[in-house]
């Protein structure tokens, strides 16, 4: 009995679960070579402190300033690395899961705030999940959106302070700084606090609440943009580059794409293990008349529709609804009868027991085992891009036509695209493509590399400039070329 219980006060202790998740979080990443994203946004970052190219302005990527802040800081502190900003990611994650678990105790219990630990943890390392790659935008933007959460259903609840207004709009205007869909995120939100208000004046008090959290939403942004707007980007400039460009066709994906990717992904993928809880909800209606879970799943019915608003269904997209599926199926899972006993020593076995359970089917086997793989496996586009920065000067030019590559080889090269348009995804429109071309004639780089069974829908832009160039070497997928003297 003694064992037992000393087993379940360290599996229940939020600190051991925290170690345990950030250990598997950076096993799983420790190996991996520079992901494209990171690649994207170390180079936006990189040349803004480099070459005084702001975002925007000089670089095009369709995310808000929050990643390539994060990255000039970066490099600016530690030169070409992608480390920093993965310890910091993991460091985001588990600070996430320490506010669900205050969350889910405050509205329910213990138990159930670690079940959400664990659920959320392990099923954050997925590798359907990206959980090998912890810099995606959705890390910071979900820590931000869970904060606002916490102060609304933990403080503000509780105490109706104006603070607390402020700081839910605060963390709410940080998490779109880092990714644009958080404004999914505002209609729960504002829900919540009508649904939360005083029964007095109830339409005008959720005005002025709404009021106060949206003016603290502006004005984090705004002062975000201060180290933009000093960097010489016009506001005109940062509308362009993070909301007009959603409109962008590399932003999203056709609609028989978008009806192929749903279904492949929701029913046919480990996420479809949550479907579970669905019964459970059934056992469990009472808990619909329980104001703080009806707030949870509408939070989680407007992240569910984020998830798909830009059809490309990658794994880090998807893990958008992890903070508020993980409190619902915590607090579901605490509810099945498996787990009522009589007497403390039994709850404490059944619950250690159903902590054992979930960690057997939720643990992240695909990721623990690949990760190995990548140990001294070649990482092409670090040597290319080495290559690229030994045999050529800091006022050279380098493109490089690959979705996957053109981050991390400009990274490692620390040079410059002739164009805004680096990232080539985003040359869909015939005019960005006459531009991007245009400023390769303009400004011609060194050498241009090419990437082998050029795995996307787009023609590669100026194939007829490849004239002026000569062919050195292929490494990996890569083609290398070099301009004629």
């Amino acid at each position: 009995m003694k064992n037992n219980s000393k087993i379940y006060s360290i599996i229940t202790n939020p600190y051991v679960i925290s170690t345990f998740i950030f250990i598997l979080l950076l096993i799983i990443t420790i190996n991996r070579p520079m992901f494209c994203d990171e690649g994207l946004w170390h180079y936006i970052g990189q040349v803004w402190i480099k070459f005084d190219m702001p975002p925007y302005k000089t670089t095009v990527e369709n995310k808000p300033p929050g990643m390539f802040l994060l990255y000039a800081i970066s490099y600016s502190l530690f030169g070409v690395n992608y480390m920093a900003i993965r310890i910091l990611g993991i460091i985001a994650s588990i600070i996430t899961l320490f506010i669900l678990f205050k969350i889910t105790s405050n509205i329910s219990t213990k138990t159930a705030g670690v079940f959400t630990m664990y659920i959320f943890g392990l099923s954050s390392c997925w590798y359907f999940l990206d959980g090998h790659w912890p810099t995606a935008s959705e890390i910071f933007m979900s820590l931000f959106i869970t904060c606002s959460f916490y102060f609304l259903l933990v403080k503000y609840k509780c105490q109706k302070k104006i603070s607390y207004l402020l700081l839910i709009g605060l963390f709410m205007g940080l998490a779109i700084y880092f990714k644009q869909i958080a404004i999914f995120t505002l209609p729960p939100l504002f829900f919540a606090l009508y649904y939360i208000s005083n029964k007095g004046n109830k339409i005008i008090g959720t005005i002025k609440s709404v009021s106060l959290v949206t003016v603290a939403i502006i004005i984090t942004n705004l002062i975000g943009l201060i180290p933009l707007l000093i960097s010489g980007v016009s506001l005109y400039d940062y509308f362009d580059g993070t909301w007009l460009i959603l409109m962008n066709p590399g932003s999203s994906s056709t609609t028989i794409d978008r009806l192929y990717a749903f279904f492949n992904t929701w029913f046919e993928s480990r996420i479809f293990i949550f479907a579970a809880i669905i019964p459970l909800l059934f056992l469990n209606k009472k808990l619909l008349k329980d104001k703080a879970f009806v707030i949870i799943l509408i939070w989680f019915v407007f992240d569910f529709l984020a998830a798909n608003a830009s059809g490309n269904y990658s794994g880090h997209q998807i893990k958008q609804i992890l903070p508020s599926i993980s409190i619902i199926a915590g607090i579901l899972i605490s509810k099945i009868p498996f787990i009522t006993s009589n007497t403390i020593a039994e709850f404490k076995t059944k619950t250690s027991l159903m902590i054992l359970t979930i960690i057997i089917i939720l643990l992240p086997y695909y990721n623990l085992t690949i990760n190995g793989y990548f140990k001294g496996f070649p990482d092409y586009e670090k040597e290319i891009g080495l290559w690229i920065k030994e045999n050529s000067n800091e006022n050279d030019y380098v493109f490089v036509v690959s979705l996957a590559g053109s981050g991390p080889i400009m990274t490692y090269s620390e040079r410059r695209s002739p164009s805004k348009y680096f990232n080539i995804i985003f040359c869909k429109p015939e005019k960005n493509k006459k531009i991007l071309i245009d400023d390769i004639n303009n400004n011609k780089p060194k050498f241009i590399v090419i990437r082998n069974n050029y795995d996307t829908k787009f023609e590669i832009p100026g194939d007829s400039i490849l004239t002026q160039y000569t062919f050195l070497f292929t490494k990996g997928r890569y083609q290398i070329y070099q301009k004629k003297t």
